[in-house]
């Protein structure tokens, strides 16, 4: 119920580290995961977020080069992804603020 109150009183909340469990960038299946956890709408789509999360991971990780990673891309793909990723966030967001909005971390 105190998180509840946080909410109410507009308070900035702050959670340890192992309560959502994240490690390292998540994929639109992790973030289903969180929402269920706490009650939330489960958002369709987003499944770009994965193929994004694993480029990064190999450019990162130094598997693969930036032009290795490109060459299969066009322009127009990556404007895609970019819209498409843009749309699940805003949708992610828009779930988020209705559960706080609406009070329903009040039913669980």
């Amino acid at each position: 119920m105190l998180i509840a109150k946080a909410i109410l009183d507009n308070e900035i909340l702050f959670f340890k580290k192992d309560c959502i469990n994240i490690s390292g960038n998540i994929d639109a299946q992790k973030i289903r995961e969180i929402l269920k956890q706490f009650g939330g709408n489960i958002i369709s789509n987003g499944r770009d977020l994965k193929t994004i999360k694993d480029k990064r991971n190999n450019l990162a990780h130094g598997e693969f080069t930036f032009s290795e990673i490109g060459k299969d891309y066009t322009v127009k793909d990556l404007i895609d992804y970019k819209d498409e990723t843009k749309d699940y966030l805003s949708n992610v967001l828009d779930e988020i603020q209705d559960y706080i909005s609406n009070q329903k971390f009040l039913m669980h």
